[in-house]
């Protein structure tokens, strides 16, 4: 079948739903050029046990069970040294005028792959992908990797700010329509490769930690999921007022932190500085029981949670919508 080039965003975030999109494409048959960082590789390999590091082919394990997805990386312009996150101007300048000429040579190189290139599916971040798809003639695919209410902001971004002032078609169908009077959307969220592990992949670019067991010995909805996100900086200060906070509110919790460092959620704090007491104070009125805004958020969050369950469904509107894509 026709061969899919893919190129995500490099940050962590992006990566995952890319990774997703190509094992659930690769399942339906399509070959699959996976084309990826040399510096997100170099994470991600590097946080994995030395046995599966040295494959140095994240898509190891999905071509072992029987998936066409070709593994390629790439330079951004930068060397592996570079922390992207402190120097972000200078590493946006690099992706949106370097970084096109190395896509464009690489594309050029397995344009003529067997199968043959017929698709670039591109971060919609990469403004200059679709000038590489014309070139090769092929058919150029803008991935929104975020919610559609983000697009719609980024959209009209001049326009909030001359007045002054972040999917899936289930939860953004308002959202999603006014989108659909400019160009066709597909919301195909969550991307999810049915019957398929998604761990067969590994997407991290930090050391991971299995807390199955211990969350098992948790009360249902007990635990508190405490992350900043693979982009954040937090200073120290606010670290450690945050974490006294959550020992102050004595409930168990698990919290992602990186070593460098819609009514489902409350502002942590409303002060500056952050203080431990208002943190505690947030997190007890989210997880007890007896408060009636907690209620209200855990009601909203459960409801979403339904919400997003049924669009996984056959009839659900996130496989329609891949199909109409695949059709």
């Amino acid at each position: 079948m026709e061969n899919n080039q893919q190129k995500p965003h490099p940050l962590q975030g992006h990566l995952i739903p890319f990774v997703h999109l190509a094992l659930k494409l690769a399942s339906n048959g399509f070959t699959i050029t996976f084309v990826n960082t040399l510096s997100i590789h170099h994470h991600i390999t590097k946080s994995q046990p030395t046995s599966a590091a040295a494959d140095n082919n994240i898509f190891a394990g999905a071509r072992n069970s029987g998936l066409d997805i070709r593994y390629m990386t790439i330079a951004d312009g930068f060397p592996l040294g570079v922390d992207r996150s402190l120097n972000h101007d200078q590493f946006m300048e690099g992706l949106l005028h370097v970084f096109s000429s190395h896509v464009d040579e690489l594309v050029g190189k397995v344009v003529h792959s067997d199968p043959p290139v017929t698709c670039l599916i591109s971060d919609t971040f990469f403004v200059w992908s679709s000038m590489i798809a014309d070139k090769y003639n092929l058919v150029n695919v803008s991935f929104w990797t975020e919610p559609v209410l983000v697009l719609t902001l980024y959209y009209h971004l001049d326009l909030l700010k001359k007045i002054g002032h972040f999917a899936s078609q289930e939860l953004e169908s308002e959202t999603i329509s006014a989108l659909q009077q400019k160009q066709p959307i597909y919301a195909i969220g969550p991307v999810f490769p049915t019957g398929l592990a998604t761990t067969i992949v590994p997407t991290s670019q930090w050391s991971e930690s299995d807390c199955t067991q211990w969350l098992d010995t948790r009360p249902n909805g007990s635990a508190l999921y405490i992350s900043f996100g693979s982009y954040a900086h937090v200073s120290k200060e606010e670290i450690v007022e945050i974490a006294y906070g959550v020992l102050l509110s004595g409930v168990s919790f698990i919290w992602v932190l990186r070593p460098d460092i819609v009514k489902i959620g409350l502002n942590l704090c409303d002060k500056k500085p952050i203080t431990r007491q208002e943190v505690a104070n947030k997190i007890n009125r989210l997880m007890r029981t007896e408060d009636e805004l907690g209620d209200e958020l855990r009601k909203n969050i459960n409801e979403l949670k339904g919400i997003l369950k049924n669009t996984l469904t056959a009839d659900g509107s996130s496989e329609k919508k891949f199909q109409s894509i695949h059709q």
